[in-house]
């Protein structure tokens, strides 16, 4: 809970960490910022992506509790221990079975992928906690169709694509069989929405409010010239050989294992075809609601296409799938299935399934945090390959970083005050030195070939110092700091492989 953002992904968990800081002194949510000054010609750092409705909080207890990493981890935590949770009690009553109820809610948890990102900073595990309770609640409305539960579903699913548009697909599926409702594919009095017209405008204002976030996100950037995440598609269509070639590779060497272990892979691929063939023989309704969703998830996958490549964190909010063939396949064994000793059987691989996952999840995030958290021999080599071992012992690597971490403290002793503009080297990322210096300015993504003309420019709009990271330097054997050698001659501090220099103008 207190350890800082590393490990993959730290490059957009920082960014997610600086737009929460400058909330703290900052009271309007729709001018959102970050340190680095990409924007108005990099005089600041003005730019907007994702609802920022989580970072604004965020900010505003940070502004009171100071920066606390673990009270951001927590609320993630607590986001979707509630959606689950709101699961589990709908389906408890839907079932009347405690045991099934609680398999499917925690059935993510199994998940290396889940159980990293969740205590961590990005609103793709908000988007799905929010996407899971939203879920929760169109159970209820599909048993008592009260408008009441109708609305909070909906406003939870515009929550969830808010923060990630990848999980507006759950709503945009349900809009499917409204559709289908609305032409009259099914018997009037099997429809769910029995008000069409009034439901017809949940529907759009659900999606109006969506819209009307990505298209303001857009208009502020385009105002400000400067953008952290590209809120656009990266699809297969656009890929030249050699991207397309990395991300197969990457995705089945790496990324595919980070989902759930191969077994439950392979059961679940089962239970979806299962699941298909059931829901079409017994309830076309919920067979087109399962084809609309896979059939949302795999545009995903091919307009996202290039994320295949080293991004496991866009694949969270597919998450929504495995629970739901979870549900279809046991709705229908605990309803057609009468005999006892068969129904503890299926238990039993239950909970063998679900055991297995948890011993592999948590040798996961051993890997994934091996600097902090010693990888146990045995069962890393029981789950993993040499391939992926060496591959998460590289990527969690802190020690090049370690002096960043409590760089601030030295840094305010040698005058330097968090108003002070900076520029840090090497770091290819928009914000993670930036952050942990807890100072606003550029890094080596504003100047990728280390040209002096950057530097000068910056020094012009108030760039007052210089850090460099000895150790990411040697690190990275590509950096040529030739060009910039004499801005490093004013050294006035050294910190844990970072040195300090004074920059003239």
């Amino acid at each position: 809970m207190t350890f800082p953002a590393h490990s993959i992904h730290s490059w957009r968990q920082a960014d997610c960490l600086s737009l929460s800081k400058n909330f703290t002194d900052n009271n309007n949510p729709f001018t959102p910022s970050i340190h680095n000054y990409i924007s108005d010609d990099q005089t600041s750092g003005k730019s907007a992506g994702e609802f920022t409705g989580m970072y604004f909080i965020i900010g505003k207890i940070w502004g009171i509790t100071g920066v606390q990493l673990w009270i951001y981890r927590l609320v993630n935590l607590f986001l979707l221990g509630f959606a689950c949770f709101s699961l589990f009690k709908t389906l408890q009553k839907t079932w009347d079975s405690t045991y099934w109820s609680l398999f499917v809610s925690l059935f993510v948890l199994t998940s290396p992928l889940i159980v990293f990102y969740t205590p961590n900073f990005l609103t793709d595990i908000t988007a799905l906690s929010f996407t899971i309770w939203g879920w929760s609640y169109f159970l209820q409305f599909s048993q008592i169709k009260t408008n009441r539960k109708l609305i909070i579903s909906f406003g939870l699913f515009a929550l969830a694509a808010l923060f990630k548009i990848s999980a507006a697909v759950s709503l945009l599926g349900i809009f499917g069989i409204f559709i289908l409702e609305f032409i009259g594919a099914f018997k009037k009095q099997e429809n769910l929405f029995t008000q069409k017209w009034k439901h017809l405008l949940y529907f759009f204002s659900t999606i109006l409010v969506v819209i009307s976030w990505y298209i303001y996100a857009e208009h502020y950037n385009s105002i400000h010239g400067g953008k952290y995440t590209f809120n656009s598609l990266w699809p297969l269509w656009e890929l030249d050989e050699l991207h397309y070639n990395n991300a197969i590779k990457f995705f089945k060497e790496i990324t595919i294992f980070q989902l759930f272990n191969k077994i439950v892979l392979a059961s679940l691929f089962l239970l979806t075809i299962i699941a298909l063939i059931i829901t079409f023989i017994k309830n076309r309704k919920v067979f087109f609601l399962l084809v609309f969703i896979l059939f949302g998830y795999t545009c995903y996958i091919v307009f996202w296409f290039g994320a295949l490549e080293n991004h496991d964190y866009y694949f969270i909010n597919l998450f929504t799938l495995p629970i739901i063939i979870l549900a279809i396949n046991i709705h229908y064994l605990i309803t057609s299935v009468s005999n006892t000793f068969s129904l503890q059987i299926f238990k039993v691989i239950a909970f063998l399934l679900f055991s297995i996952g948890v011993f592999y999840s948590a040798s996961n995030i051993r890997l994934r945090y091996s600097e902090k958290m010693h990888v146990g021999k045995f069962l890393s080599e029981t789950f993993y390959d040499a391939n992926q071992i060496i591959y998460w012992n590289w990527i969690s690597s802190v020690k090049r970083n370690e002096g960043l971490f409590t760089i601030e403290k030295y840094n305010r002793s040698l005058g330097i005050k968090e108003s002070d503009l900076v520029i840090c080297y090497p770091d290819f990322t928009f914000n993670y030195s930036l952050f942990y210096l807890n100072q606003k300015g550029w890094t080596t993504f504003n100047n990728q070939n280390y040209e002096k003309e950057p530097i000068e420019f910056s020094i012009e709009r108030g760039a007052a110092y210089l850090i460099i990271n000895k150790w990411d330097l040697e690190y990275n054997m590509h950096a040529d700091i030739s060009k910039i050698q004499h801005f490093m001659t004013d050294s006035i501090g050294y910190h844990k492989g970072f040195t300090i220099y004074r920059l003239k103008k």
